[in-house]
């Protein structure tokens, strides 16, 4: 037993092994069997018990992958760490974070130019730091799920981002700073708890999805249609009852939907200048098929409503029990 206790204390796995070599060699006990005088616990056999030596052996060196007793690898941080700064992909999905900022995990900033990637989804984040600025190269900013409340002013500085998704928090403002975001071409924050968008969301001239549904939203921004590059716009599920003018330079647009609103109608041009435009929804809402269906440019969208339907029975997609949907509650 005073040979065991030394061997611990020596805290190295190839010590250990060595130990556990030479004693099985010259011990008429079976291989692997405890020794006789450690109390094994109810329930485990003498694999267990060598198991659980082990382990102990193997959490003294931190910076050192452990051996679970089910054998399974786990992480430590330096592991995670080290694989970040490799890949740039920071992966904290259910990470279990805490409501506060001091919990935003600091080694992940400390990489600073190193991620490109940072998703924390499905956590309990109330607050982002400041300090998430210092990741200047970052493309894919995804905090879903979580409870985030504010972004940092200082977000204009993530010049780099690409695509951001805070679907599902208690995001009641968006902060101006967000028009300095160029190269955003993908900004999703449904399930917030918005009632305006800034109106420096026009300075997104690489937009190319916009998704804003589920939110408090009773107008859309006159500046929104310097999103020229915008090709999908959701916004279910809000209190819309127009869209501004400015929708119709939206010349690449192929998609808009506005379900569950209370849009009574729609600039009289959108369909004959949104000459992509493919897919209207606005079912729940006042406007009527009557007054949709008399819109100037009515044929030429329908035209292309039906190809795009052809192309997906060609393709055999399913189209659901409806078939091709009119987008408008008749």
């Amino acid at each position: 037993m005073r040979l065991l206790r030394w061997v611990l204390l020596q805290s190295t796995e190839n010590t250990a092994s060595s130990f556990l070599r030479s004693a099985t060699a010259s011990s008429p006990l079976s291989p692997l069997a405890a020794p006789p005088h450690v109390q094994r616990p109810k329930g485990e056999d003498d694999q267990g018990v060598w198991s659980t030596i082990l382990n102990r052996l193997a959490l003294v060196h931190n910076h050192r992958r452990v051996t679970t007793t089910q054998g399974k690898t786990a992480d430590t941080k330096a592991d995670r760490r080290s694989r970040w700064s490799a890949t740039g992909i920071v992966g904290l999905r259910d990470a279990k974070l805490k409501a506060n900022s001091l919990s935003f995990p600091v080694e992940v900033l400390e990489l600073d130019r190193s991620v490109r990637t940072l998703d924390l989804t499905n956590n309990k984040l109330a607050d982002i730091p400041e300090e998430i600025s210092k990741l200047i190269n970052m493309q894919r900013l995804i905090l879903a799920d979580n409870l985030i409340e504010h972004l940092p002013r200082n977000m204009g500085k993530l010049q780099s981002l690409k695509l951001i998704n805070l679907d599902q928090n208690r995001v009641s403002i968006l902060p101006d700073e967000l028009g300095q975001l160029v190269k955003l071409e993908r900004l999703s924050i449904s399930g917030n708890c918005l009632t305006t968008l800034p109106e420096t969301i026009g300075s997104l001239r690489n937009l190319l999805l916009l998704n804003v549904s589920n939110n408090q939203l009773q107008f859309l921004p006159e500046s929104i249609g310097s999103c020229f590059s915008l090709e999908e716009l959701q916004a279910n599920g809000n209190f819309i009852e127009e869209l501004p003018s400015s929708v119709c330079n939206l010349v690449h647009l192929k998609s808009l939907c506005l379900d569950h609103n209370k849009v009574k109608q729609i600039p009289p041009s959108l369909l004959k200048a949104c000459k992509t435009l493919q897919n209207i929804s606005l079912h729940d809402n006042p406007i009527s098929m009557d007054q949709f269906q008399s819109m100037e440019g009515f044929q030429e969208f329908e035209a292309r409503r039906k190809k795009k339907f052809d192309k997906q029975i060609d393709s055999n997609v399913m189209i659901g029990s409806k078939g091709l949907d009119e987008g408008v509650d008749l």
